[in-house]
């Protein structure tokens, strides 16, 4: 068995906690979590960027913050049969004052940190005779490493022996797979599939998160072996049936009827099947966590103004072949808006047929038609590696888009 054991959780933070919540009611509220309550001086505090609740997380530049975690680390190796271990540099990102740390120092603490517990493991192995596998889940962007502390050479000289890709909450097509496993070609790669792939619009009063589909699913694996992947993993995988957060999965989506697609295990496995199937790449607005250059749809666009997505695609077996559909759709109804959508800088034409070329199971955000445009994508304007979308809207009020996909028959 593999445990994960999270960083930084912050759920002590989220759970209760409006971002309207006084200072007083959070710290009321967190004083229920003994170190926290204990070691103020050991806050992040100011200097944050972005959501000010994340100050009552625990800074990792404070020595006592690593201590700590190593402390309910090294219980876990010692009192458990471990095949492996994975920290979560994910859960949650927030682990540093950017104000008191530089590169340099984050780098150092989290490389030092994952070392000890390197060499805590091996100390277990000698008693049990096995190698205890040690894995970490990481940005899938290179740009988010320096916050995170991640230098991936010196994660890999201190005894990692695996690494998960992640985008945090939501599927992401565009991780920089080949580009971070350069760094570290001996060691194995792992991209994250999750339950969902796109924050689309609220209603009534609930966040509707579009659900990642199982064609797409066998498309994030079959690009993740071709940019050099071992696997893929799975998080909150079983969220597809909704969670205890009504802000995030609403009631219509808590139907027992709509599983988690758990017969797409088997076919994930298995490189030369995927390369075979049909093709479905999906872009969605994500959340940006952690912080990422040029994740798309989190603008509205004026007339006239062109937002770029860049897509990492590969062939299947036969390479591409038949024609494909492109789809855009924005967060309402976009009645008589008008769109131009250029593929490798090649015009698309439109397509008045809405409808996708690929099984959808799910409902949630799946919208009305009044909310997409398609165009038609020949397969010949496609390359193996990045390829460019040009997203243009021409005429209409300006309209939020969330979600792109690509259905390559």
């Amino acid at each position: 068995a593999f445990v994960s054991y999270r960083m930084s959780d912050v759920h002590y933070i989220f759970h209760g906690l409006g971002k309207d919540a006084s200072k007083g009611q959070i710290e009321r509220s967190l004083s229920n979590f003994q170190f926290f309550a204990d070691n103020p001086d050991a806050w992040i505090g100011d200097g944050l960027k972005g959501d000010q609740r994340m100050r009552y997380a625990m800074d990792w530049g404070n020595s006592k913050v690593p201590e700590h975690k190593f402390k309910l680390v090294e219980e876990v190796i010692k009192n458990y049969d471990l095949d492996g271990l994975e920290l979560d540099f994910m859960r949650h990102t927030i682990r540093f004052n950017p104000t008191r740390t530089d590169k340099d120092a984050r780098v150092k603490i989290m490389t030092d940190f994952v070392a000890r517990v390197r060499k805590t493991l091996d100390e277990k192995a000698k008693d049990s005779g096995k190698h205890i596998w040690l894995c970490l889940r990481i940005p899938g962007y290179r740009d988010s490493f320096d916050e995170a502390g991640v230098d991936i050479k010196a994660l890999s000289a201190a005894g990692v022996d695996m690494f998960n890709l992640s985008n945090y909450y939501l599927c992401d097509m565009q991780m920089e797979i080949g580009e971070i496993r350069a760094l570290a070609p001996d060691k194995a790669f792992y991209a994250e599939i999750h339950f969902v792939n796109a924050n689309g619009p609220f209603e009534n009063g609930h966040l509707q998160q579009k659900r990642a589909e199982p064609a797409q699913m066998r498309t994030i694996a079959h690009m993740a072996y071709a940019r050099g992947a071992q696997g893929v993993s799975f998080f909150n995988f079983p969220y597809h049936r909704g969670t205890f957060d009504k802000s995030i999965a609403p009631s219509h989506s808590q139907d027992p009827q709509t599983l988690p697609p758990f017969e797409i295990f088997k076919e994930l496995k298995d490189p030369a099947f995927l390369a075979a199937q049909p093709q479905y790449y999906a872009v969605g607005k994500t959340y940006n966590t952690p912080r990422h250059t040029g994740r798309p749809f989190h603008k509205t666009p004026a007339l006239n103004q062109t937002e770029t997505i860049k897509l990492d695609m590969a062939p299947p077996t036969d390479g591409w072949k038949r024609v494909g559909k492109l789809r855009i759709q924005a967060l309402g109804d976009l009645k008589t808006a008008k769109f131009k959508v250029s593929c490798n800088g090649k015009a698309l034409q439109g397509h008045p047929d809405v409808s996708p070329l690929h099984e959808e199971i799910y409902e949630v955000a799946k919208g009305s038609p009044e909310q997409y445009r398609a165009f038609i994508l020949p397969a010949g304007l496609l390359k193996d590696g990045t390829n460019s979308f040009e997203i243009t809207q021409t005429s209409g009020e300006p309209a939020q888009l969330f979600f792109m996909d690509i259905a390559l028959p």
